[in-house]
């Protein structure tokens, strides 16, 4: 079932647990600010076939599955390379909002999604 991210912040939120660890201009604020509001969730909501069984989804939202998408290409890593860079790279949690207690994206869910996208599939749950 498709959920819209929300903008509430988290006391986990990096930015919340460590004030000033990278400098204001650094590439993840710049991500944050412009390129990651215009990732529009609504476009994957068809993505999902909605059903009665817990699981149906992926537990990350679309805006934050298509960044690390972005940020794997950017420094061409492979599925397993980005699961394991998600969750130690404060860069990325800080450009799609992730809080620490959250930075963990399963590369065969990605993979998942990743496929859909290109091939125009619809996700079963």
């Amino acid at each position: 079932m498709f959920r819209k991210s929300s903008g509430q912040t988290s006391l986990f939120d990096v930015v919340n647990l460590f004030p000033k660890i990278l400098p204001l201009n650094d590439w993840s604020y710049i991500f944050n600010k412009l390129i990651f509001p215009l990732i529009d969730e609504e476009k994957f909501k068809g993505f999902y076939e909605t059903c009665n069984r817990k699981g149906g989804r992926p537990h990350k939202h679309e805006k934050t599955m298509i960044s690390h998408l972005i940020f794997m290409a950017m420094e061409k890593l492979k599925w397993r390379e980005g699961d394991f860079q998600f969750s130690r790279s404060l860069d990325w949690l800080l450009a799609t909002n992730t809080p620490l207690n959250e930075a963990c994206i399963d590369y065969t869910t990605l993979y998942y999604f990743y496929s859909a996208l290109f091939r125009g599939q619809v996700l079963y749950c």
